[in-house]
C-alpha cells in the first residue's frame, strides 16, 4: 500500500530509524535527522495520528 505520508525524505529516515529500535529518545531522533523541535514533533504526531508510532512521554 502506497502511503504517501512515509515518501518524503525525513519521514522515511525517522520510520528506518523507529524500525531498527523499539523506542528511541526524542534527542535522539533529533539529532540523526538534524531536524527542529517542533519539526521533529510535527513528524511524531502526524504518524502517530496514522497509527504508525505510540509516543510516550517520559521526563528524565
Amino acid at each position: 500500500m502506497f502511503d504517501p505520508l512515509l515518501h518524503q525524505t525525513v519521514m522515511s529516515k525517522l520510520v528506518s530509524l523507529l524500525i531498527s529500535k523499539d523506542e528511541l529518545p526524542f534527542k535522539t531522533l533529533k539529532k540523526a535527522l538534524e531536524v527542529t523541535d517542533g519539526n521533529l514533533s510535527s513528524y511524531l504526531s502526524k504518524l502517530e495520528k496514522e497509527g504508525y508510532v505510540k509516543i510516550e512521554k517520559k521526563f528524565e
